[in-house]
Parts: structure tokens; C-alpha cells; sequence
């Protein structure tokens, strides 16, 4: 929220689009907090999940600097457009390895049946099931390259040596290009956490129970 208000210094909170948008995940979010004792999730599938969720919010970082640079700089558009699209090409190329990934898991029901295991008149997800599934060769990578990470924060820290020459082209606060270079390899890699954690914990569980009527468990010990 306060980068979402120094994007646009001129412009009331109330109508910064991306002040509101902050403004109503923290909401959100700070009612998600309850969800789980408010429904007694205990050891089901979606109480692990809330946890993954919350990752997301560190891509608010890099997601409102992006959201800056698109609405409040005074970069040509022709120029924005392309930037912010290549930020969420990126985000959106990362994550969708890992709905392929599990989507082909869920076709092979040798490998679902590892993963989610029918007993005792309920389904158990196994945690180390899936760490050995996620160590296999199609597995997606969760953390981007190493070189990539560097470059990035290579490019972040060389921009303040140029503060204010950019903050003057940009027509932003230094901070916001700096958070904009920095965070995409870390966008890429929280919100592919996301993901994950959406169809483990919350979509192939829902599945499992429309299918079968069986609630999802957390297995955390078994192999």
C-alpha cells in the first residue's frame, strides 16, 4: 500500500486503484486467517494449503511496482505494455509448468493413487510421496536459474547507481525500479509455490471428493 501510494503521490489513496487492491487483499487475507478454525480443517488438505497461499503475498512487492510502472509511468505506453507483459508471460510460463506437471500425475493413476491414498473410508496425501515426485526428472524446477537470480540482482544494485537519472525517465520513485528488476526471479518462484499449493492442498482434493465423496487428509510421515 505505501508503494501503491508513492507511485502516485499526487493522487488520494481512495482513488489509487492499486492502493484498493492492496487494501482489499489484507482484508481478504486477514479473514482467511480464521477459515480454518472457523470450519475445524484440523489435518485436512486445505489447512496446509492456507499456509501456501500467504506466499503470495510476497509477490505484492514486485506485482505493485509492475502495476506502477503500467498505470502511473511516464514511460511511453508503447513501451509499458510490452514490459508488464513480458513480467506476467514470465510468472504465468513459470506456473503453468506445474498445472502440466500434476495435471499428467493425475493421469497416470499408479503415480496419483503414490500421491493420494485411499483408507480407512478417507484419502491421504502423502507429503514425502510427493517430495520423491518432485525430485524426478519431469519434475518442474521450483527456483529459477542461478544466473538468472544474480543477473537480476545485479541489475537492481547497478540501478541505484543511476537513481536519479531512472527515477527521472521512469517518472517513479528509485525503490519501484529497483523492486521491479529484483523481484521477478522471486515472483516466479513464490507464485509458482502458489500454484503448487492451489492444486495440491485445494483443486485435486475438491476433485478427490466430488469423485468420491472422500476428504483429503495430510500425511506428513508416510512414505
Amino acid at each position: 500500500m505505501a508503494l501503491a501510494t508513492g507511485a502516485a503521490k499526487s493522487v488520494p489513496f481512495y482513488q489509487n486503484p492499486v492502493w484498493l487492491f492492496c487494501a482489499g487483499v489484507m482484508g481478504f487475507s486477514s479473514l482467511m486467517l480464521f477459515v480454518p478454525r472457523i470450519f475445524s480443517w484440523d489435518w485436512r488438505a486445505e489447512y496446509f494449503g492456507v499456509g501456501g497461499l500467504f506466499l503470495g503475498s510476497v509477490c505484492m512487492i514486485g506485482g505493485v511496482a509492475w502495476v506502477s510502472v503500467l498505470i502511473y509511468s511516464s514511460l511511453p505506453l508503447w513501451l509499458r505494455i510490452p514490459m508488464f507483459g513480458i513480467y506476467v508471460y514470465m510468472i504465468v510460463f513459470w506456473s503453468w509448468r506445474f498445472v502440466r506437471f500434476y495435471r499428467d500425475l493425475f493421469s497416470n493413476n499408479t503415480e496419483f493413487g503414490a500421491l493420494y491414498h485411499e483408507e480407512a473410508g478417507a484419502c491421504y496425501y502423502k507429503q514425502k510421496a510427493d517430495k520423491k515426485v518432485g525430485q524426478s526428472k519431469k519434475a518442474p524446477v521450483p527456483v529459477p536459474s542461478p544466473v538468472f537470480i544474480v543477473l537480476a540482482t545485479l541489475l537492481a544494485v547497478l540501478s541505484l547507481f543511476f537513481a536519479r537519472e531512472l527515477s527521472s525517465y521512469v517518472g517513479l520513485p528509485i525503490v519501484h525500479i529497483f523492486l521491479a528488476v529484483m523481484s521477478v526471479p522471486l515472483d516466479m518462484m513464490f507464485f509458482g509455490f502458489v500454484v503448487r499449493s492451489a492444486l495440491v492442498y485445494f483443486y485435486y482434493p475438491a476433485v478427490i471428493y466430488k469423485q468420491s465423496g472422500l476428504r483429503v487428509y495430510v500425511d506428513m510421515a508416510t512414505a
